[in-house]
This record gives C-alpha cells, structure tokens and sequence, in this order.
C-alpha cells in the first residue's frame, strides 16, 4: 500500500491499530517499510513515497522498485483525493477506482492564441479485477456507514488543481471516454508502470473538490477522510477470506 503524506500514513497506521494489525518496521535495499504480516488472505506491506508520479520516489518510479524487488501481486495507493460534485459527494467519502483516466498527454493547440487542450489519446485504463472485487465485497458487506463509496473513474495527472473551470474542462474533455469519473487524484498514473507485473488499484477519501475553496477545506476533513479510505482497504482484506468462504 502506497501512502503520500504524513497524515496519510498516519491515519493508515492508526486504522491498522484499531483492527488490532500489528505493525512493524522492516528495511530492505530500496528502503523502509511497515509490514502489517498476513491480513485475512494477504501480506500488507506500508510504503511511503514522494508526491505525484514524477520523480525518483514517485509512484512510478517506486511501484516498478518494489514490485521488482518483493515480487508482490499487487499494489494499491490509499489517501486523499477530490471529488467532482459537492450536490453527491461529502468530505470524507471514499472513492473506488474502477479505471483511470491519466489526463497529463495531450495535445495543446493554438485558437487565436488562446492555448487549448486535446485529449487524443487519452483511454479509460481499468483497474484489477482481483483487487475491485475484494473492495467491492467489503462495500457490499456493511449497509450503513458514516461515509458513502463511490466507484468509478479517477482522473490522475501531476496537477495541483485549485480552480472549478479547469475540473469542469477535464470532466467535460475526458466524460466522453464512456466512463463516468468521480473524482480524482496524483499517484494512481503511476501505477501503471508496474501494470504488467502486478495489480492495481486507487482508494482514497474526499478532501476537497479541486476548485478555489480547496485551501480552505482540505486541513479540516483530511484525518476524517484518510482513516475512511484506510479503513476501507484494511477491513476488506480482512474480511476477504470470510467473503471467500461464503
């Protein structure tokens, strides 16, 4: 599991806690890790990278290294995103990547020199089936919770976005790729560098909606929103050999 920023991997820690998951430091020749041991069926390990794909401690970078290295299955990044509409979506909700949609190629052209953007060979990248069912099963599992899953496409791009028109470009440019999109975030692009050699997913909680109340917002709900997320993944991959078994 891949986290970002501190509260990330704090609220991830503290998630594991509460479920009685036993963590513990390990190092390797790449790094440090937390190793949570066997959850339910699975080995989770805790990996903390650098912010955004790019970079030697991005995503991508980092989700070749440590599937080449520890010959995982799978890797999931879990954290904080935004949401795409505030009339369906609240702070603290979690959003379930089915495909992504990685916005950063495109083509930019000129009309009367005013710069435009065109999403040519931008596609709807789906994630693991594997993964999506042990998220799906755990969505299933409890009727009532304090946030809501929404699951669907993400957005993905090296973009810090604070500005309501360029998330309504991006909706409207890359809403015709035939998948709904629910938000989005600025690791799980990354991820693809390792798609060949293991599963993927994106799980992470609403912080803000990518728009000029972002600053404002995301400091007050980003704990809230983390521990959803982590709790999320942590109680399906525990309850997944009961799920199984059923």
């Amino acid at each position: 599991m891949f986290v970002v920023t501190p509260t990330e991997e704090e609220q991830l820690k503290e998630a594991a806690k509460d479920r009685g998951l036993l963590l513990e430091v390990r190092q390797s020749p790449i790094g440090d890790y937390c190793d949570f041991g066997t959850v339910g069926v699975s080995r989770l390990h805790l990996i903390k990278i650098d912010e955004g794909m790019l970079r030697h401690r991005g995503s991508a970078a980092q989700a070749i290294r440590w599937m080449d290295w520890s010959g995982a299955r799978g890797v999931i990044a879990v954290g904080m995103a935004f949401g795409v509409d505030r009339s369906t979506q609240r702070h603290g909700d979690v959003l379930v990547s089915t495909h992504l949609l990685p916005y950063d190629p495109r083509t930019i052209k000129s009309n009367n020199e005013i710069p435009l953007s065109e999403y040519p060979k931008v596609q709807a990248l789906p994630a693991s089936r594997g993964l999506l069912g042990i998220l799906d099963r755990e969505s299933g599992r409890v009727s009532e919770r304090a946030f809501t899953v929404h699951r669907d496409a993400l957005l993905s791009g090296a973009a810090k976005i604070h500005s309501r028109t360029f998330r309504a470009h991006l909706l409207t440019a890359l809403g015709s790729r035939g998948k709904p999109i629910i938000g989005g975030e600025m690791e799980g692009a990354g991820l693809l560098g390792a798609a060949e050699q293991a599963a993927w997913l994106v799980v992470k909680g609403i912080v803000d909606f990518a728009d000029e109340e972002r600053d404002d917002e995301f400091k007050k709900v980003r704990d809230v929103a983390c521990r959803n997320a982590s709790g999320l993944v942590l109680d399906a991959f525990l309850n997944d050999q009961v799920e199984r078994s059923r």
